[in-house]
């Protein structure tokens, strides 16, 4: 027998015992069959901790699942188009704006709906 049809014959073997079992994949507690989606974000703001430029962009979570990671994402308007600008498992980051730029910033929990967008623009220095 070659090998190639030994291989062919052992995942077919294996295949089919696994045929009672379903894929894992998210769970849902409420009996319907549908994943859970985890809440977004709330309590998005940004605010200037210094006359540089740099901010604070902090948020809330509120889930009974543990260590969600966190995509902040940074657009010019906030309708976007977005980029991300980290991944964390935080609930805030420091970014830096420069002089009369316009920056919105945005949370998502991975899987989730985004929060609402918050914007701010750093005044020119005088």
């Amino acid at each position: 027998m070659s090998r190639f049809v030994r291989f062919v014959l052992v995942l077919a073997v294996s295949a089919s015992a696994c045929t009672d079992q379903s894929p894992v994949g998210p769970q849902s507690s409420s009996g319907s069959g549908m994943p859970i989606v985890p809440p977004a974000p709330s309590g998005l703001s940004v605010s200037f901790v210094d006359l540089d430029g740099n901010l604070l962009i902090s948020w809330s979570y509120e889930s009974n699942s543990s260590g969600p990671g966190f995509i902040v994402e940074r657009a010019l308007e906030a309708d976007g188009p977005w980029s991300t600008v980290r991944f964390t498992t935080a609930n805030s980051i420091k970014d830096r704006i420069d002089d009369g730029l316009r920056h919105c910033y945005r949370v998502t929990v991975l899987r989730s709906t985004p929060s609402g967008a918050v914007c701010v623009v750093r005044p020119e220095k005088l």
